[in-house]
């Protein structure tokens, strides 16, 4: 989602910026590059500890064969216990779990999340105040949300308005999404004023995702 305030705009530059970044043909793929690395980096890890095993098993040359494999495979053991170790404590740092667990202690009085309804009501309600693409968002965090108790499942953390686009990309959603992100992108994060014919607009996308949405969740577009 996009964030809840707005950043300062020094100038054009900024504007400038961001849409030089939204139009690189890598920015889909950017979250692909972390995993090639990480891979590479568990893949020369491995060869060093069977690199190391093999070397230990030489040591106990002249051993029986049964002892000797009762103490390589006990090394086994706790190497994989270890590396597990470090793989849980690493997925913990980088998804931020305990953090999360810790802030749900310092404050247990969190509010629940929003409905659609409420989401869409507020919508609504910031129309009518004037503020068009704080509407829009609203909108558009409606939709989310109803994809996402459709799923029953939250969408993974972090996930960019762009990678929503490529999830529901082939489906009776897309369309209706693109409306709703193209829209923020040029009027939230750009420099243009939202109007009321652009908010009309995204109401009808709004509306169009609902009714896809009563044909099942994974339907194609014809």
């Amino acid at each position: 989602m996009p964030p809840e305030s707005r950043l300062p705009v020094p100038a054009d530059q900024l504007h400038e910026r961001i849409r030089e970044v939204l139009s690189r043909p890598d920015y889909m793929d950017a979250a692909a590059e972390p995993s090639s690395e990480l891979a590479a980096l568990i893949a020369k890890l491995i060869g060093w500890i069977l690199s190391a095993l093999r070397w230990f098993f030489g040591l106990t040359h002249g051993l029986p064969e049964f002892l000797r494999w009762t103490i390589v495979g006990a090394l086994i053991v706790v190497v994989l216990l270890l590396l597990g170790h470090i793989a849980w404590s690493l997925h913990r740092a980088i998804t931020g779990a305990d953090v999360r667990r810790r802030d749900r202690r310092l404050v247990p009085d969190e509010q629940p999340q929003l409905q659609p309804i409420e989401l869409e009501h507020m919508a609504e309600q910031a129309a009518a105040r004037g503020e068009l693409i704080e509407a829009v968002r609203l909108l558009f965090r409606a939709s989310l949300l109803r994809l996402e108790q459709s799923e029953r499942r939250p969408f993974r953390r972090g996930t960019t308005n762009s990678q929503h686009l490529i999830r529901y990309r082939g489906t009776h959603f897309f369309d209706a999404l693109e409306v709703l992100v193209r829209t923020i992108e040029r009027k939230w994060y750009g420099d243009e004023v939202c109007q009321q014919s652009d908010y009309d607009m995204c109401c009808q996308a709004h509306r169009s995702l609902q009714t896809a949405m009563k044909g099942g969740l994974h339907g194609h577009a014809s």
